[in-house]
Order: C-alpha cells, then sequence, then structure tokens
C-alpha cells in the first residue's frame, strides 16, 4: 500500500538511514551552487580560526540531504519533488 498522510501520525519513527558527509562532498557541492566565499565549509584552518572545532555542514546541502531522504520514503506524492 503507498504511503499517504492518512497513513503517517504524529509520533511515527521514521525510517533510519546514515548518511556520510565527506570534505570532497561538500566541495562538490558548493562548486556547483557557486558558493565558495565561505571557506569555513572545507578549510579546517579557517574555520578552526573563527571558534568552530572544523568544517561544517552548509544549511543547503543539509537541505538537499533532507529532500532526497523524504523523496525516498514518502515517493513523489503531494508536492514533494
Amino acid at each position: 500500500m503507498p504511503l499517504d498522510y492518512d497513513s503517517i501520525h504524529e509520533g511515527d519513527d521514521l525510517p533510519a538511514i546514515e548518511r556520510r558527509t565527506t570534505r570532497l562532498g561538500v566541495m562538490q557541492f558548493m562548486a556547483s551552487s557557486w558558493m565558495w566565499s565561505e571557506q569555513f565549509f572545507y578549510d579546517a584552518d579557517v574555520a578552526v580560526a573563527m571558534g568552530l572545532e572544523g568544517p561544517i555542514i552548509p544549511g543547503p546541502y543539509k537541505h538537499a540531504i533532507l529532500q532526497q531522504y523524504l523523496v525516498r520514503w514518502l515517493g513523489r506524492i503531494n508536492g514533494i519533488r
């Protein structure tokens, strides 16, 4: 049976996934998005100098991962593309 809104309830467990992100993957995403100005996303020395523990993952990259997860879980229903 296909998944639809009526079969999803608040508090339901979501399917577990594991996603590993590499510095190369972040750099490839940033290159395709023309986001090169923020070096703390891929340069550990710059990130540490800014007070971070290391490079961080850009918000748009996280959004892309979330969108992939939702499409794989829900399919292409109800406007999710």
